[in-house]
């Protein structure tokens, strides 16, 4: 994504790489275009490498890029020695087209080693033919903004477009469908001050202004702790007094029943 190297787990490695490598295809061809980097020679490149790690095990990438220019693969393209972005462009390309990855760790540096192994594709959450243009390939964008909306709080289209480079159309549909992947997690009961409702100037996204004097009746900056459900304030809960509703009452038995039982999962926490 974005030309960077991502750190993931090896069971999300590859269906990640499949949803998304349609996104540097244009850089692919450039690659090509600008540095001799063609299917043939990440097909040699590939070679050396898997035949090294077969007899030695995980490398370090200073041993491959030797390797490599030692097979002859960094040569002037055009007249010019395009050899220190052929190294780069090589890494990425393979690593993109889930041949190789670095991975286990030897002192400061991450080792080479063969990704073919890795759990595939087709084993993610999404299940099968997640690639784009694929029957998988909407539910595994769907995942992919989940898991961002997840470890990043609050988010746009435009965010998740930035941070997978997807168009903001679908990354707004992503988002949409992202939505039912979080249910079973979605009301939440936060502390006063929890960085959801106080980490932000513009707190539009999360309740209104009759929200907002919910909160903080006196303006004061004594908040109250909140009870948020799909994303938006429906409740506060002042120490000694209970629930007090967003409008004055639940806005429905299912929004009812999950706030208790997220204030219920809180107090056993707590009692801890």
């Amino acid at each position: 994504m974005r030309g960077t190297v991502h750190i993931t787990t090896a069971a999300d490695h590859h269906w990640l790489r499949a949803a998304l490598m349609h996104r540097t295809d244009a850089w692919v061809r450039r690659s090509e275009s600008d540095y001799g980097v063609d299917d043939a020679l990440c097909e040699r490149a590939a070679e050396v490498a898997l035949g090294l790690i077969g007899a030695q095990g995980p490398i370090a990438r200073s041993v491959l890029l030797s390797a490599w220019q030692e097979a002859g693969l960094m040569e002037a393209f055009g007249g010019e020695d395009v050899s220190s972005y052929r190294r780069r462009h090589l890494l990425v390309r393979l690593q993109r087209e889930g041949i190789l990855v670095q991975g286990p760790r030897s002192g400061n540096e991450h080792l080479v080693i063969d990704a073919r192994p890795l759990p595939d594709a087709d084993s993610g959450p999404a299940g099968a033919g997640v690639s784009h243009g694929g029957d998988g390939h909407r539910a595994a964008c769907a995942h992919i903004a989940h898991r961002y909306a997840v470890g990043h709080g609050p988010v746009s289209a435009e965010d998740l477009a930035r941070w997978t480079t997807l168009p903001k159309t679908q990354a707004a549909r992503a988002l949409a469908d992202a939505v039912e992947l979080g249910e079973e997690q979605a009301t939440h009961f936060l502390g006063s001050f929890d960085e959801l409702h106080v980490g932000y100037k513009d707190r539009s996204c999360l309740t209104d202004d009759d929200g907002e004097r919910l909160i903080c009746p006196a303006s004061n900056g004594m908040f109250r702790p909140i009870l948020v459900d799909r994303g938006q304030v429906v409740a506060v809960r002042p120490v000694g007094e209970g629930l007090l509703w967003k409008g004055g009452a639940a806005p429905s038995a299912r929004v009812e029943r999950d706030v208790n039982r997220a204030v219920a999962r809180m107090e056993r926490r707590l009692a801890q």
